[in-house]
């Protein structure tokens, strides 16, 4: 099969922004769905994507794609195919103290655009999802922000 390269500048159609927030209630998550990708062609995930942890330990957050699950952003995904990429730790209450930042997901090794920011492409009517292997401890919430996120 042959492609043809898009002739065309493509520009971002509609700028968004992504949050959720994952409790001790719900243990271990394996398909947290933070994002779908746009339904025409996509969306661009740019910057960062930030995460608050009020947690006493060190909790490792994976990331990546759902295909093919279902469920409402933000939110659990069931079904469907997982695709973790990587695995980042967020630091015992980071970004609930002023002492400790909060953490950013994307790992130093993702490209970077036009303006210097890191970036990850999210295909059509793919979730973009965080997991926790392991469950909060008790009372505990993590939050995540992915404050530049545009669809095609």
């Amino acid at each position: 099969m042959a492609f043809s390269q898009n002739q065309n500048l493509t520009f971002v159609y509609q700028p968004q922004a992504a949050f959720g927030q994952i409790t001790d209630a719900m243990g271990a998550v394996s398909s947290y769905g933070l994002y779908l990708g746009g339904q025409n062609a996509g969306s661009k995930l740019a910057g960062a994507i930030l995460a608050v942890s009020t947690d006493t330990a060190n909790r490792d957050v994976q990331v990546g794609f759902n295909v093919g699950g279902t469920g409402t952003v933000p939110g659990v995904i069931t079904g469907g195919t997982r695709y973790i990429f990587w695995t980042t730790t967020v630091a015992t209450g980071a970004g609930a103290t002023g002492a400790v930042p909060s953490g950013n997901l994307l790992p130093s090794t993702m490209p970077t655009d036009s303006d210097g920011e890191q970036y990850m492409f999210i295909p059509a009517n793919v979730y973009f999802i965080l997991s926790l292997p392991v469950g909060l401890s008790s009372g505990k919430i993590m939050n995540f922000y992915a404050p530049a996120i545009g669809d095609f």
